[in-house]
């Protein structure tokens, strides 16, 4: 899921994801200005010198969280490059982007690395349980596209009345298009294809006026009957603020009714809540029973599958937890529920190819429960994301969502059958580059093929609308695309193409050089730059502090209409005097250090101010903790212009 981020949050509080996963965290890095924004000045700063471990982790962080992981790959290694010590989650996510890029071996010295240091972790007991299996490469199955993708993202599909329903944030021309300000595309909706034929989708609708709102629709399931719809929709920003002051909006679960030709009675369930999300239901065969993904309280992971009972009045138990089973310290999301009443869903928590994978648990004989869960392996995963399985009412085909190569947009639906026999012949490379605010065609961007060695092998030109074809097929099953142009940032992946395939479709989007940057911001806290190291009872420039305001630099050569308030400020463990003195020093050889390296001194002030802003109440003759004391000890970049 290839996802641009306009302000800030890689916290999926909101439908943010295009509700993909329910929660991916980051840090406040991440919180105050564009996310791509934000990756391309820390690249530049590793590109002038001032790459340090927790910078590549970030922009590994970038990367993974948005499921490019062969990019979240490179950067993951230059930070277990350094041997800084790392937590044990990094040596799960190197793991993840190593299978990406096809480095299984080496995936599974960090999972084993990471089962040691983290010994309780249910993903390092199922790894050191499976290590040595394979995956099964199902070769009577065969994926195809649906026929009903876009450039937008396409996901979660359902059967209503013989017609295919699924999301997507395609825009819809019959309504205002919102912009989702994390995915920058429009906000996702509920669609319907008419009956789809062996070879042919039908029309596009807009599933229905009611049902989709202003906010995000997304993964529905119907009754049999056709007559109840169970949707995820997410709210209106209506919850507490957050630290930064901005209102969550969390995902949330609603049943809607069909009557006399139209849906109505939309209802949000009574177990969803505030703090938390619902998202994604699944009915059993015997529709008593709705499953679903939550990041409740009590959720062993970062989202677990859940399941109600409907009662005969139309009430429901409370949420029981799926368990250890199925759940993980990971994400665990998608449920589906087969004919013959067994459970599918997405992990990445459990052993699989990297990136979310599709698993499969028997329903155990006599009760509710699941046998262990087990990866659906090939062609239903890859080593990107694959989820939101679904199988036709007949069991003759099946859907399944991914970002894996090739694809037409950010997410696209595949559709499963029994394979036939197939010719195969050269694989030839064709697709399009577009901008990816405007959807519109990138003239003269360059794609160039790069063998699994890294060794050239050719490139191509995009015309007039962004459209690109090779003359010649492409012999190798493994390469890289680097796709560039200018005044747009240059992406890069590796893939790995099934060798019997006729063709090879890239389509893909670009990031051009736009920017959100407010007066009265501080780019401390957005970079965390706030603590730019000096010796004790000095102010001359350390490597330490350097390593810090290399970002900053990097920042004012790229915004050179930018200028900055520089504020330095102190704890309280000395005179106000001498402090206030200490910190005018501070913030003008902080000036000073811009300025030699070419800043111009008329777009920077400074101001010491001592131990006059204190953010905690360490007062001269407080007790208070070195930790405490170091909070105030600080320093502040404010936007003064832009």
């Amino acid at each position: 899921m290839k996802k641009n981020y306009l302000l800030a949050l890689l916290l999926i509080t909101t439908a943010a994801m295009s509700q993909k996963t329910l929660l991916k965290k980051t840090d406040s890095a991440f919180e105050n200005l564009a996310y791509m924004d934000v990756v391309k000045i820390y690249e530049k700063a590793v590109q002038k010198g001032y790459g340090t471990p927790e910078i590549y982790l970030k922009l590994g962080d970038a990367y993974y969280f948005n499921a490019d992981y062969p990019m979240a790959n490179k950067w993951y290694a230059k930070a277990m490059e350094t041997e800084s010590p790392v937590s044990p989650e990094y040596c799960f996510r190197y793991a993840q982007s190593l299978k990406s890029v096809g480095e299984l071996q080496k995936a599974n010295e960090y999972l084993k690395k990471f089962s040691e240091l983290k010994s309780g972790d249910s993903r390092g007991i199922r790894f050191n349980e499976q290590t040595g299996a394979s995956f099964s490469n199902h070769d009577e199955y065969i994926l195809k596209d649906a026929g009903i993708n876009t450039e937008y993202s396409e996901y979660g599909t359902a059967f209503w009345n013989g017609n295919l329903v699924f999301t997507s944030s395609r825009k819809d021309q019959n309504r205002t298009t919102q912009i989702h300000q994390w995915t920058n595309q429009p906000f996702t909706d509920l669609f319907l294809s008419e009956a789809i034929t062996e070879n042919q989708p039908g029309t596009v609708l807009n599933f229905d006026a009611v049902i989709n709102s202003k906010l995000n629709e997304s993964t529905a399931v119907f009754t049999k009957d056709g007559a109840t719809a169970y949707f995820t929709r997410n709210s209106s920003n209506e919850g507490k603020k957050d630290r930064n002051g901005t209102k969550n909006s969390y995902l949330r679960i609603y049943k809607a009714t069909f009557r006399n030709g139209k849906w109505d009675n939309t209802i949000e369930l009574p177990f969803n809540g505030s703090g938390f999300n619902c998202a994604h239901p699944a009915l059993s065969g015997d529709e008593n029973k709705l499953y679903f993904a939550s990041d409740r309280p009590g959720t062993l992971g970062q989202s677990d599958i859940y399941v109600v009972t409907i009662h005969e009045n139309g009430t429901y138990s409370d949420p029981v937890n799926l368990g250890k089973t199925i759940n993980t310290e990971g994400r665990e999301s998608f449920p589906y529920i087969t004919r013959n009443g067994d459970l599918c869903f997405a992990s990445d928590g459990h052993p699989g190819m990297g990136g979310l994978d599709l698993f499969k648990a028997v329903k155990n004989t006599g009760d509710d429960s699941f046998s262990d869960a087990f990866s659906l392996g090939t062609p239903f995963n890859s080593n990107h994301d694959d989820f939101a399985y679904t199988e036709a009412p007949d069991g003759k085909c099946g859907y399944i969502a991914s970002n894996r190569p090739g694809g037409k947009g950010y997410d696209d639906i595949y559709r499963f059958t029994k394979k036939t026999d197939t010719n195969s012949s050269g694989k030839q490379l064709t697709g399009q580059i577009t901008n990816r605010e405007t959807g519109r065609g990138i003239s003269g961007a360059v794609v160039t093929v790069f063998s699994k060695d890294y060794e050239k092998i050719r490139s191509l030109t995009t015309d007039e609308k962004g459209n690109y074809q090779d003359s010649a097929a492409i012999s190798e099953t493994e390469f890289f695309l680097r796709t560039e142009a200018r005044e747009y940032q240059t992406q890069e992946q590796y893939f790995h193409s099934d060798k019997d395939s006729e063709s090879f479709i890239y389509n893909t989007t670009l990031i051009g050089t736009h920017y959100n940057i407010e007066t009265g911001k501080d780019l401390a806290k957005a970079f965390e730059i706030e603590n730019i190291y000096f010796d004790l009872d000095k102010w001359e420039i350390t490597k330490r502090a350097e390593e810090k305001l290399g970002i900053l630099l990097v920042i004012l050569q790229e915004f050179p209409t930018v200028n900055l308030e520089i504020r330095s400020h102190t704890d309280s463990r000395a005179s106000e005097t001498y402090n206030l003195t200490l910190s005018e020093k501070r913030a003008s050889a902080t000036s000073e250090w811009l300025v030699k390296k070419g800043i111009s001194g008329k777009r920077l002030r400074y101001k010491g101010l001592g131990e006059t802003q204190l953010l905690n109440n360490c007062k001269t003759g407080t007790q208070c903790s070195e930790e405490e004391h170091s909070i105030n000890r600080r320093s502040e970049f404010i936007i003064t212009s832009k």
